[in-house]
């Protein structure tokens, strides 16, 4: 009797120990709800090819290739949408607390839900941080790391590494951050109105086709 109480015991446990993990990795996830073209997710070292429905867990990393569009939904309802030939880690992903983003190239668009308590959604770069609170934003990272970014909804806290000089960006507004230069104050960039905001299909066509890095000689010049 004591032994198959002991047995009993230890299955429990188990049980116990699975469903706390069960819990964890749905507070702590993503799923893919639109797939375009090819990506892949990194995961502790092995690489695994996304389909619709594919669990993105706190860690991964996404890559997508050329000509392809990929769209997360988070646990708290934010979406991620990964434009073509990018790269973003899920650094920490949270129900109830941060969830931080590291956007390693290319560009990536945030629709965050409205934040309650100690939640927080940041999106950081080699040299950026932009923190938000409910917003729409685009995030691209250009050459030698500078950093472009603009709102479509909400409000965005701009701060770059090392500094302690923090910049608000809101709606229509875009900024541009250089390494090793002070944050300059937004201003309307006439052409990011060209950028597709949809971040689902049933609002169209959601794949953004415009070349950042290609018209980045002319960040400095085209505004209003």
């Amino acid at each position: 009797m004591l032994k198959k109480l002991s047995l009993m015991a230890i299955l429990g446990l188990i049980l116990l120990v699975s469903s706390n993990a069960d819990l964890s990795a749905a507070n702590n996830s993503g799923k893919v709800i639109f797939l375009k073209g090819s990506a892949k997710l990194i995961r502790s070292g092995s690489t695994i090819t996304i389909s619709k429905g594919t669990t993105v867990l706190q860690g991964d990393t996404v890559v997508t290739s050329s000509g392809s569009t990929v769209i997360i939904r988070l646990v708290t309802g934010s979406k991620v949408k990964i434009k073509a030939n990018s790269k973003l880690s899920f650094s920490k992903l949270s129900k109830n607390k941060a969830t931080n983003l590291y956007l390693h190239k290319g560009g990536v668009f945030a629709k965050v839900t409205k934040l309650r308590g100690k939640q927080k959604f940041n999106v950081r770069s080699v040299s950026t941080l932009a923190g938000v609170r409910g917003t729409h934003f685009y995030m691209h990272t250009l050459k030698d790391n500078d950093i472009w970014l603009c709102v479509n909804e909400g409000n965005v806290e701009v701060s770059e590494s090392g500094s302690k000089s923090k910049v608000i960006v809101k709606p229509g507004k875009g900024i541009s951050v250089k390494q090793n230069e002070n944050i300059e104050k937004p201003r309307a960039y006439k052409w990011t109105k060209k950028l597709n905001w949809k971040m689902s299909a049933d609002e169209g066509d959601v794949e953004d086709t415009v070349d950042l890095d290609g018209a980045y000689d002319i960040l400095d010049r085209d505004y209003d």
